[in-house]
């Protein structure tokens, strides 16, 4: 799956409200009785961000956004009669732009904060689970509860997309 759907699955899902039984949120139900898949879960989140912020990921993204920049190029150049009567002062390519980084951030916002549940769902359990955790997932639990921007900040990517120029 390439990370731009990847994305937009991720901010379908974990929008505010629909967060009921879909992880860490509060009032959510999945891991009360798996420890183990908590840690799994939480595990497998750090590893989305970092994939994201993986330098081939990125380069990745930057060509399939820039030949999508270059499609809505071409859409802009069309007949302004072939536009809806809503967007006759807007050109795609500004609004696919805005659409696209406000679900990058919002994305990547919502994907920092499920992180940081899923920290505090971990340390609130009992310290049996807990002390079984190797240390540096302990160590790296602890961090993302004292400051999760500090300690994910080389795990995640950017919140802001720098769409292409030109």
């Amino acid at each position: 799956m390439s990370a731009v759907c990847f994305l937009i699955r991720y901010n379908q899902v974990f929008r505010p409200g629909f967060q009921a039984d879909a992880g860490f949120g509060a009032g959510s139900k999945k891991y009360d009785k798996d420890y183990d898949a908590a840690a799994c879960g939480l595990g497998r989140l750090v590893v989305v961000c970092r994939y994201l912020a993986h330098n081939a990921t990125r380069k990745a993204m930057d060509v399939s956004v820039g030949r999508i920049d270059a499609a809505l190029k071409t859409f802009d150049g069309s007949p302004p009669g072939d536009k809806p009567r809503d967007m006759e002062n807007v050109t795609y390519r500004a609004a696919h732009q805005k659409w696209f980084q406000d679900m990058w951030k919002e994305g990547i916002v919502g994907l920092k904060k499920e992180i940081g549940a899923g920290a505090d769902w971990l340390k609130a359990r009992n310290d049996d689970f807990t002390n079984k955790l190797p240390k540096a997932t302990k160590d790296m639990v602890d961090a993302i509860i004292k400051d999760r921007e500090d300690a994910l900040k080389d795990h995640c990517p950017p919140e802001e997309f720098a769409w292409p120029s030109g």
